[in-house]
């Protein structure tokens, strides 16, 4: 499921439930943080010995804005790592990273009203909570299910030049004849 901004700026209740933001307010906050972000972001690129010049590294996975709302969403909602980087389709690290890049940021900007008391670690809401407490967030990911399955339900892709296919016995089998020797252990 992809979460991201602008598919949520379209469903302003959801935004509201996740976020306790309207859609204008997380624009402000947004464009308040941005430079604090950029800035922030320069001293950690330049603050250390480097062989490469900044940027030709890989990219983020989640663009500023995507990374604040995700921080948002967290400070008002608490789900796990693993369920935030499902809903925004990224890894539990990239969450992960995001949730610690942007928070400290929030709380020194003093951005960080939407913030509710954190539940503890083995209390925060895994995703059938969430879905259960947001009923429009389950028609978004409802869709975002139909949309993902038009592929041949037999078949899934494991990578660009492998495809794992289930023979009849129901076991997984390469299709493209990929096959690498067992490992030797000395």
């Amino acid at each position: 499921m992809l979460l991201r901004y602008h598919h949520l700026r379209a469903a302003p209740v959801v935004f509201r439930a996740l976020t306790g933001l309207a859609v204008t307010a997380f624009d402000a906050l947004v464009a308040t943080l941005l430079p604090t972000y950029r800035a922030a972001e320069r001293a950690r690129l330049d603050g250390r010995a480097r062989r490469r010049a900044p940027g030709a590294g890989r990219k983020h996975a989640l663009p500023p804005r995507d990374q604040v709302l995700l921080a948002v969403v967290w400070l008002r909602r608490y789900p796990t790592n693993l369920v935030l980087g499902y809903l925004f389709g990224v890894s539990e690290y990239v969450a992960l990273r995001a949730v610690a890049r942007v928070v400290p940021l929030l709380e020194t900007a003093g951005l960080d009203t939407m913030r509710l008391p954190d539940p503890g670690k083995w209390q925060r809401p895994h995703l059938d909570d969430l879905l259960r407490d947001t009923p429009g967030l389950r028609l978004l990911h409802l869709h975002g299910q139909v949309s993902a399955r038009r592929r041949d339900p037999a078949t899934t892709t494991t990578a660009p030049h492998r495809r794992r296919v289930r023979d009849s016995r129901g076991r997984n089998g390469d299709a493209g004849g990929c096959t690498r020797p067992p490992a030797i252990r000395r």
